[in-house]
């Protein structure tokens, strides 16, 4: 990317290089083009301070701020002599702040630009909801009869009277303001040159800049200095086991911790120094400031464990039990035995699982070179299997009923690892790591996986089901021993299966994780039966609000495509059970098939 301090006399050259430019120019002047698009976004700043209105264009591929002391037009004509041959025909688009309580439109005499100040208009309707009014003005700037230059004066509601942004109005509002201009750029393309962009996303800029790159990589790097499953998971679980039988259930196990290797004042420090804010990308900034909530929490969740603010972090990460997933989990419960059993009785041990799920590693590795996980067997997490930076841990102690065994495998090989390494194969990081919110839609696309595979066993459907009613009961006050003979009393489960089903619930002070298993998996079934295709869902792991900005990332090309497809996407029967969803199915219809 051509940086620096350039002339006028300069961007020709460097527009010509095919490289994107973002260069300071003239006496204040700040010239950005991504690459050679016919159309560029005009700020002129004022003396005074107006930083909310000048946020408005840095959004876009192709942008010009004219500093107070610069002349607009000596650094608009080179732009477009280099730009105007490859389309014939060019846009500018002067964003400035307004007066008046309205947004105006001001055009020209020229058909072309009234007709795009309409559109225009339209497109701003559709995002404000705001009254626009478009007037017929001399503009102060002329061009050849191949440029068109429109004028658009916002009302700074955004911002204070001395200009200073209001920062959570200015984002929500630069978010629509920026749909409505990439909107209407993409209808001039259309209409005005040879070109036909699929998607007005597609025009948006496609380089990461160097701020978002840095903050990347420093929330990555953040993430990464502590293991949050494994600091809340108790290091004590078959001794508490013991405890708990010996007293006949009737005394609540006392967990231990692993220590938190680092102080969290500090890393909360270092999480909220990242310049986030540098960030001019309207969409990587939000994922970014998602992030920074998402780890705040965590980090808050592993100081305060045994405390209640333990668990009022969790349900601000994680969300509560509503009444409809109470209702879906009943109705599970209702349709199923009081009494499940396992298909067979035979075991897998941990080393066994581990050798299953190195094979399924070696599959995916054939796909991509890049998917490079370990499969560790870790004597201190006694039973547990599951997914972390990357890696599968497999507890020493773990035993998984041979049924089991594979859905297992497309559980956290084919769904958490598979997104996992698809998000490693991008320029964001995030991706891999997980968008904030993300685990409700990455839950509910591994227990489906488990269902293509084969039907989701009886007894699989009704911990699913337990999980969310002990979540609910934990958060209305219920103690450990409490929620415990409930649940004994409500279905017939092996005592030390339902023992660990209530330790992962009442862990750290209160944990409502695991709701989200029945809640992602409704989600995943509302998704394919409104048409959502289910290989895009695997890019990365992604939170269902995030979709539209994956795909505008996607549109951009700053996203490239995922090199990994689920191995249960191309098994026929898989196939099979998938376009019968597609037809709507529910929760309890999983149990019949």
């Amino acid at each position: 990317m051509a940086k620096g301090l350039v002339s006028p006399e300069q961007i020709p050259e460097l527009l010509n290089s095919g490289e994107p430019v973002r260069v300071k120019c003239g006496s204040g002047s700040l010239l950005r083009v991504d690459r050679p698009l016919p159309f560029l976004c005009l700020y002129r700043a004022p003396s005074h301070q107006d930083l909310g209105t000048r946020s408005l264009i840095t959004n876009e591929a192709s942008y010009l701020i004219v500093g107070p002391e610069d002349k607009a037009k000596s650094l608009i004509q080179p732009v477009v002599n280099s730009l105007f041959p490859i389309f014939g025909t060019f846009l500018i688009l002067e964003v400035c702040a307004g007066e008046s309580t309205d947004f105006q439109i001001h055009t020209s005499k020229d058909v072309n630009a009234k007709r795009l100040g309409t559109k225009f208009e339209e497109y701003l309707q559709r995002a404000t909801r705001d009254p626009i009014r478009q007037v017929e003005s001399k503009m102060d700037l002329s061009f050849e009869s191949h440029v068109i230059l429109n004028r658009v004066e916002v009302p700074t509601f955004y911002q204070s009277p001395d200009g200073e942004p209001f920062p959570l109005v200015l984002r929500s509002f630069r978010r629509r303001f920026t749909r409505s201009v990439r909107r209407l750029f993409h209808h001039f393309i259309r209409t005005h040159t040879p070109l036909k962009p699929a998607n007005f996303q597609t025009l948006g800029p496609r380089a990461m800049v160097k701020a978002a790159w840095e903050v990347d990589e420093a929330l990555q790097d953040l993430s990464r200095s502590f293991s949050f499953l494994l600091q809340i998971t108790p290091v004590n679980v078959e001794d508490s086991w013991r405890a708990f039988r010996k007293s006949d259930y009737s005394k609540p196990p006392e967990f231990l911790y692993r220590p938190f290797p680092a102080d969290p004042t500090e890393l909360k420090r270092r999480l909220y120094s990242i310049p986030v804010h540098k960030v001019d990308d309207a969409t990587l900034n939000h994922i970014f400031r998602e992030k920074q909530r998402q780890l705040e929490l965590k980090i808050t969740m592993v100081e305060r464990r045994r405390t209640p603010d333990f668990l009022y972090s969790s349900l601000s990460l994680y969300g509560g039990v509503e009444q409809t997933l109470v209702d879906e989990a009943n109705a599970v419960l209702d349709h199923l035995p009081k009494s499940c059993t396992e298909p067979d009785s035979e075991l897998v041990g941990a080393e066994e699982f581990a050798e299953t799920a190195l094979r399924e590693v070696a599959y995916y590795r054939d796909q991509w070179e890049g998917f490079t996980p370990d499969v560790i067997i870790r004597e201190d997490m006694e039973a547990s299997i599951l997914c972390d930076h990357g890696n599968l841990l497999v507890g020493g102690k773990a035993e998984v009923p041979r049924s089991r065994v594979a859905p297992l495998i497309h559980h956290e090989v084919g769904t958490h690892l598979v997104t996992y390494y698809n998000g490693k194969a991008q320029p964001l990081r995030q991706l891999s790591l997980g968008l904030a919110d993300f685990l409700e839609l990455q839950e509910g696309l591994a227990v489906l996986s488990e269902f293509l595979t084969g039907p989701l066993s009886k007894r699989r459907m009704q911990y699913l089901a337990l999980r969310v009613l002990a979540v609910k009961m934990m958060i209305e006050g219920a103690h450990f021993v409490d929620t415990f003979q409930t649940l004994r009393q409500r279905c017939k489960v092996p005592l030390r299966v339902l023992f660990g089903l209530v330790v992962r619930v009442y862990r750290g002070g209160g944990f409502t994780k695991d709701a989200v298993y029945l809640r992602g998996l409704v989600q995943v079934l509302n998704l394919l039966a409104s048409g959502e295709e289910l290989q895009p869902l695997f890019v990365g792991k992604i939170a269902r609000h995030h979709v539209p900005l994956v795909r505008e990332l996607q549109w951009r090309k700053v996203l490239q495509p995922a090199p990994l497809v689920p191995r249960v996407l191309s098994i026929p029967e898989a196939q099979e059970r998938l376009e019968r969803l597609k037809e709507g199915k529910t929760v309890v219809d999983l149990c019949g098939f």
